[in-house]
Order: structure tokens, then C-alpha cells, then sequence
């Protein structure tokens, strides 16, 4: 089954089914390489290959699953919209534009951290200590630390929280400038193209 898009238009008219078997139709570079699909996105070959062939439609579970392998195609895969100055393009795009790769960074490490969060192991209790213990090495209060008790797997995951955290707030701020610098430069393109 073929779907291609010719205009804009083409694109609110098709259905999350023909959006998402465009979009794997340029994953795949046109080769129905269903096993390979299951090994990136954990859904079945055999569901790959019956929903290629028009046998079902698209389940959640492929929607989440392609949304959060290619996450810059999640907002057009489920409303047929492309907003493509805040990093969500459509496959086969017809407009020049300049991919926001900034935005799929972070909208992966804010995927992350939902999944750290939905896992985590810490109480709000164990929280506290944690920064009680860092407060005191920052001091330089080792026996005070010492002295504090907390699981070493609760202090790595807490950190590893943190350290996304972190990370999450550089990529927030590149995304800002990338999205700056894009946006003065296609406008001095636009204006060029008008003269």
C-alpha cells in the first residue's frame, strides 16, 4: 500500500493509518523491513506487516512506539499538521525548512526523565537526605555525611535525576538559540527571495 503527499492539503485529508504508513514508507526507504522496525521500536513484525497491508489499523502501541523512536514526527503523525519552527516536520517535505534538531534532543531526554520518574526509587524522605549528605561534603562536614544513611542505588538514581534535569535545561537553551538563529535566517531568506 502507497501513500505519497503532493500538497499541504494532501496532508489534513489522509488519516493517522496513511500518515503512519507514509512516514514508514521513508523509514524503511520503501523496504518492508518489518523485523527491523520491531528490533527499533519493540512492536511485532507480524503486526508491522498486517497493518502494511491494510489487514488492521494503526494500535496505540505503534503510534507511542514510532512517536518515540522519531519524536520530530509525533505531532504530525497524530494530527496531520507539521509545525516544523518548533521541530515537528512530516515526511517528504515540500517547504525548505531547516530541521530544529534541538528539539528532538530534548523531547528525548524529557522522555527520559518521565521514565526515571515513573520508576524512581526514592521516597521524598530519601530526597532529603540526599541533599543533606551533598550539603555537608560541599562543607566539607565528612563526618556529618558519614553519618547520613541512604541506599546506594536511591543516591545513584537521585543523581542520575538530577544530572538529566540538568541536561534538560542546556538542551531547552540551545533548542531557544537554534530556534532564534533558524528563524533570523529563514526570514533573510524570505526577504531575499522577495527581491
Amino acid at each position: 500500500m502507497s501513500t505519497s503527499l503532493s500538497s499541504d492539503d494532501d496532508v489534513l485529508t489522509i488519516t493517522v493509518d496513511d500518515r503512519l504508513r507514509l512516514l514508514l514508507q521513508q523509514l524503511t526507504g520503501g523496504k518492508a523491513d518489518w523485523k527491523q522496525l520491531e528490533e527499533r521500536t519493540g512492536v511485532s513484525a507480524e503486526k508491522w506487516r498486517n497493518f502494511h497491508r491494510g489487514q488492521t489499523k494503526a494500535s496505540v502501541e505503534m503510534l507511542e512506539r514510532t512517536s518515540q523512536c522519531w519524536p520530530e514526527y509525533a505531532f504530525w503523525l497524530v494530527t496531520g499538521v507539521s509545525d516544523w519552527q518548533h521541530g515537528h516536520s512530516q515526511p517528504n517535505m515540500t517547504k525548505k525548512v531547516r530541521l530544529r534538531t534541538a528539539a528532538k534532543d530534548l523531547f528525548l531526554k524529557q522522555l527520559e526523565e518521565r521514565r526515571l520518574l515513573q520508576d524512581k526509587l526514592w521516597t521524598d524522605e530519601d530526597l532529603k537526605k540526599y541533599h543533606s549528605l551533598h550539603t555537608h561534603l560541599a562543607l566539607g562536614e565528612i563526618a556529618e555525611a558519614n553519618a547520613i544513611k541512604l541506599d546506594e542505588a536511591i543516591h545513584r538514581q537521585i543523581k542520575h535525576w538530577y544530572d538529566i534535569v540538568v541536561d534538560i535545561d542546556e538542551l531547552q537553551r540551545i533548542r531557544e538559540e537554534q530556534e532564534t538563529t533558524l528563524e533570523q535566517f529563514e526570514t533573510t531568506e524570505a526577504n531575499k527571495e522577495m527581491f
